[in-house]
């Protein structure tokens, strides 16, 4: 797969971030820059949970090759996504 279209997945995880805060389901995202904005620390504690599913998804599939690839690259989209609309705000 190109690299284009890992980040048109990436686009698309950003703007179901944004979809899902217009929903309710969250005050924020870490690209939020109105007055229920994300702290730093905050919003690295939501990139760690992200990574931290990453982990579980290459730890589960130990010792030999991965077994559900799919579910780890969800999971690096949106690592990539939270690191982005962190990006963003800054």
């Amino acid at each position: 797969m190109r690299w284009t279209a890992v980040l048109d997945e990436v686009a698309r995880e950003r703007e179901r971030q944004e979809q899902l805060r217009a929903d309710g389901k969250f005050a924020a995202t870490c690209a939020t820059t109105d007055k229920y904005e994300m702290t730093d620390p905050e919003c690295l504690a939501v990139l760690a949970e992200e990574f931290g599913e990453v982990a579980r998804a290459v730890c589960e599939g130990m010792p030999g090759n991965i077994e559900n690839t799919a579910s780890l690259r969800a999971e690096l989209i949106q690592v990539a996504a939270v690191a982005v609309a962190w990006a963003e705000r800054l």
